[in-house]
């Protein structure tokens, strides 16, 4: 059985592309998508539906941001993986998502490190691109 993926990506052709990419995986079903927070609320909260295995969420978005809709995700969903996906390699943003409870921040650019992160976080381990690690591991041990 495959895993569950959901996508939150604001940019039409990311979010198209990415889900293009990761639905070739045999190993993958993306179950649905969202270009802002506020509508992944609507999907994955309000809906009562049963969570995915696996929640991508772009770090920016319009209205609600990505580490905003990690915490609130969470709070719905305790045992959720996020994974914050992110062309920010600042160390503010990576502590405030692993202050929100994301498994995992990945920089956007590098499609295998999608496959790979996820594959980490279904594996129950935390994730984190090299460009962050640093900041990642920093995180961890002050929290």
């Amino acid at each position: 059985m495959a895993h569950t993926i959901y996508l939150v990506e604001d940019q039409d052709l990311m979010r198209s592309s990415m889900r293009t990419y990761l639905s070739a995986e045999d190993a993958f079903d993306v179950v649905g998508t969202a270009d802002s927070g506020e509508a992944a609320i609507q999907d994955l909260v309000d809906s009562g539906d049963a969570p995915p295995d696996v929640v991508l969420i772009d770090v920016a978005l319009p209205g609600m941001s990505g580490i905003d809709l990690v915490g609130r995700l969470r709070e719905a969903h305790p045992s959720l993986a996020c994974l914050i996906l992110s062309g920010h390699a600042e160390e503010a943003y990576v502590e405030a998502a692993h202050q929100a409870g994301a498994k995992g921040y990945v920089m956007k650019g590098k499609p295998d490190e999608y496959i790979r992160a996820i594959r980490a976080t279904l594996a129950g381990e935390s994730y984190r691109s090299e460009t962050v690690a640093s900041m990642w591991d920093n995180a961890q041990a002050t929290s």
